[in-house]
């Protein structure tokens, strides 16, 4: 019998940091994970975007949510003796008169001035892209090596006897007024952050998931691209750790049958590569995994509408680089300090 303060479901981005607050805090807890290798954390581009759309908007909370990202991912390198962050400026297309005046009135906004400033001074990609017309660049971003940051951390929790690899069984969960059990395991607090794994989970699957499938290509480009820079030309263009590597993608795809790479996503990847990018690439790997999306495009984090010590943090979606290292602390202040989580997340049970 193992009995421990907190278990948690999942060990992707947001399971990983929930376990770091709890190292930092010295509270005793255990995960449980499969190792799924097809788990949106594992696949992900790894960005923190200040700006994001056509019209070049700050992305939800990101004066918040950028100083606690990276204070976190300096944490997981300290701890676990290797270098996750990457400071890459994101060079934009602005592709039509329209986008032209939208990104130098951003430039005006003193709220803007951090991200978007300056005249564009990065690489000329002309000669390498087909049919770019000027480009901006975007400051404050990042790429975070997270495939290998969770594969290290988890080797962490292996040694510490902090991981589980096993599937859970939901029906074996019995909850009650002040403790869990878990087959042979017992805690006071139980976090589900198996993100797209909640499809199986009977106390929150009925919340408003709306998941989203993406699939992106490692290509391998010539010398002359940039690894200096992370490119948004369409889709994204990020630098891998490995010399000539870029991650690029990604696509959307609302209905699916399962989390494997499809070959409509290959093709879709490239037709864009060979409609846009000039000169050759080799296909390395196709990725593919699933987005735990939400229909309000927020997280959705809290308490269980029946059980005070059933708790759930998913719904990270495409934003959930950044997104899970602020709401993780969050999320543990909550539990253990009895802080208010935030009137910014939408009600799970509204």
């Amino acid at each position: 019998m193992m009995k421990v303060e907190v278990v948690i479901i999942g060990q992707g981005i947001a399971g990983s940091t929930l376990a770091l607050q709890l190292l930092n805090r010295g509270i005793e807890f255990v995960i449980l994970d499969e190792g799924s290798t097809t788990g949106a954390s594992a696949v992900s581009s790894g960005l923190i975007n200040p700006i994001t759309g056509r019209k070049f908007v700050k992305s939800w909370m990101i004066d918040e949510l950028l100083p606690s990202s990276i204070e976190v991912y300096r944490q997981f390198e300290q701890l676990l003796k290797h270098k996750y962050i990457n400071s890459r400026p994101i060079v934009r297309s602005i592709d039509t008169v329209e986008q032209e005046n939208q990104w130098h009135v951003r430039q005006a906004d003193l709220g803007y001035q951090e991200y978007i400033n300056g005249d564009y001074t990065g690489p000329d990609y002309h000669p390498m892209l087909n049919d770019a017309k000027s480009f901006g660049q975007v400051h404050q971003s990042f790429n975070i090596q997270v495939d290998r940051l969770i594969k290290d951390f988890r080797a962490f929790l292996r040694q510490s006897d902090f991981i589980r690899e096993e599937v859970v069984d939901y029906s074996n969960i019995v909850i009650g007024s002040d403790q869990i059990q878990i087959g042979e395991i017992s805690c006071k607090h139980l976090i589900c952050a198996e993100g797209w794994g909640v499809k199986h989970n009977p106390f929150f699957r009925d919340l408003p998931f709306r998941p989203a499938k993406g699939e992106a290509l490692i290509v391998k480009l010539d010398n002359s691209f940039p690894q200096t820079h992370i490119l948004k030309y369409h889709k994204f263009f990020v630098p891998q750790e490995e010399e000539g590597l870029f991650w690029v993608g990604s696509n959307y795809f609302w209905d699916f049958d399962d989390e494997q790479p499809t070959e409509n996503g290959r093709s879709e990847l490239i037709n864009y590569l060979n409609n846009y990018l000039k000169g050759n690439y080799e296909i390395v790997n196709h990725l593919a995994g699933v987005r735990p999306a939400t229909k309000y495009r927020k997280p959705l984090i809290g308490q269980h509408g029946q059980y005070q010590n059933l708790w759930i943090i998913n719904g990270l979606g495409t934003k959930g680089i950044s997104l899970a290292p602020y709401w993780s602390q969050r999320l543990i202040d909550h539990i253990m300090d009895n802080k208010a989580l935030g009137s910014e997340l939408p009600s799970l049970y509204s």
